[in-house]
């Protein structure tokens, strides 16, 4: 069987798991109240923005053609944490702060970081 339909074979149920991880906090940061609110503190943002960064590193180390299948399969689960927990502190930030907003948008972003499938290329 080829590498590429191994690795996406393999990752297809947590990334659905995610995904719907994603849509709850979704609905639970939206149910909040979507009304002007002032945005998350500073720190709040930066574990945002960080883990935006680790979603990225991480999908772009799982692609990586020299790094074994086993590395790429726990790279993968790791690429797709991220967004799960960037979703969460989103339903966090909504439910904690009362900014239904930028909660939403944190979630928007973990959706978007987990979406897509991942493909690996084949190596040499």
């Amino acid at each position: 069987m080829n590498e590429a339909v191994v690795a996406r074979a393999t990752l297809q149920k947590p990334r659905l798991v995610a995904l719907l991880l994603l849509a709850l906090s979704g609905l639970f940061a939206a149910a909040q109240g979507l009304e002007t609110d002032p945005g998350p503190d500073r720190l709040t943002a930066s574990c945002a923005v960080g883990l935006a960064v680790a979603a990225i590193l991480l999908r772009r180390a799982a692609q990586t053609p020299s790094v074994g299948e086993r590395s790429a399969a726990l790279f993968g689960l790791a690429a797709l944490g991220a967004p799960v927990a960037l979703g969460l502190l989103g339903a966090w930030t909504a439910w904690y702060h009362a900014a239904g907003q930028t909660g939403l948008l944190f979630v928007l972003a973990g959706v978007i970081f987990a979406i897509r499938p991942l493909r690996r290329p084949r190596a040499g």
